[in-house]
């Protein structure tokens, strides 16, 4: 198994999974594969930004970073930005 966890690694990983025959995966690198999958996945479903209480200033909740409403995605972690007024 290699040392560190790669999205390179993670995708051969899982790839090797999608199979109808036996499945010749070590299990640990099984589920650090899966984990950063879920990480990924995770990162795809739009959150509202947060105000970061001081300044008035928008924030994303995955990382902190800044944002600004023109952004899909925020520029430090990828997070999806759901900018949709609350009704």
């Amino acid at each position: 198994m290699p040392d560190k966890m790669t999205p390179e690694r993670a995708l051969i990983v899982l790839n090797q999974c999608n199979t109808d025959g036996r499945i010749k995966v070590d299990r640990q690198e099984l589920k650090e594969a899966v984990k950063m999958a879920s990480e990924a996945i995770k990162r795809r479903i739009p959150r509202k930004p947060d105000n970061d209480g001081f300044y008035s200033l928008l924030v994303c909740r995955a990382c902190n970073c800044l944002v600004r409403e023109s952004y899909a995605f925020c520029p430090d972690c990828g997070q999806a930005l759901d900018w949709s007024k609350h009704e």
